[in-house]
């Protein structure tokens, strides 16, 4: 039986293991749905064969009661970890962010549902909102333009890992395909101060930071995806109300607030 050590990352749904062989083993917690890691790993291997910088995938594993994938374990430092060590060079992490953010998006189309239809699904389950808030983000979501780039669904510094010169991107459970204004609308919400601290905010160095960040971020890839932040504006009502129903419980409050902003 394979014995695990101490894991060496985890998240809301799962913990990951270092394999010692250059993969790791992400293992589901216990009572969630198996489903999930499929889909993940069906993501994955679809978007890296479209030249994506995914992880490899290398099959289901099983411990004990719990579901698990074996994947390539991404190489270097998360770049989250870089930032906060070098502080110094935000406006660079950011404009580097943008760059592999575009990365992404010069991939076709995988075998990937449409963003919209996901973020239509996410709608109806965000409890927070009145079914009548959930309408309307539905009914602008309609309007709103499709498009054929593989988008993450997730894309922030805390899923990106730097070896040097090359990038891994990783957890790839919410990828798409569709209008890449969706995606960068999304990870300019996960680049803001609503969603770094538990606490509903941050201190003022660290605001200052992240605006830095984000502005950089913008800078590089709004031109490099030949998009306009009034287009990815756009995107910000339909993404932010689909966010709610992932059960982030120190963003809900800020989240309600501005889906409730937009809706005017």
């Amino acid at each position: 039986m394979l014995t695990l050590g101490d894991p060496i990352g985890e998240g809301r749904t799962a913990e990951v293991y270092d394999l010692g062989d250059g993969r790791v083993l992400k293992l589901l917690r216990e009572g969630l749905p198996a489903g999930w890691l499929d889909v993940e790993a069906e993501k994955t291997a679809s978007v890296r064969l479209a030249g994506a910088p995914a992880p490899g995938v290398h099959g289901p594993r099983e411990v004990g009661y719990r579901i698990g994938y074996v994947f390539d374990r991404a190489p270097g430092k998360k770049m989250l970890a870089r930032m906060r060590r070098s502080p110094q060079r935000v406006r660079q992490w950011g404009h580097l962010l943008g760059d592999i953010h575009a990365r992404i998006f010069h991939c076709g189309c995988a075998d990937l549902p449409d963003v919209k239809e996901m973020l239509a699904w996410k709608i109806v389950r965000a409890e927070a909102l009145s079914s009548q808030e959930k309408a309307a983000a539905r009914d602008l979501l309609t309007r709103l333009p499709g498009g054929t780039k593989v988008l993450h669904g997730d894309f922030h510094p805390n899923n990106v890992f730097l070896d040097g010169d090359e990038a891994t991107v990783i957890d790839w459970v919410d990828a798409s395909c569709g209008d890449p204004a969706a995606d960068i609308a999304r990870t300019m919400w996960l680049l803001s101060p609503d969603v770094d601290s538990k606490d509903g905010g941050l201190r003022r160095p660290a605001r200052v930071l992240g605006d830095a960040a984000r502005r950089a971020y913008a800078a590089t890839i709004l031109p490099a995806a030949g998009r306009t932040m009034s287009q990815v504006r756009a995107w910000r009502l339909p993404v932010l109300a689909g966010r709610l129903s992932e059960g982030i419980e120190h963003e809900e409050k800020a989240l309600v607030g501005e889906v409730r902003r937009l809706l005017g």
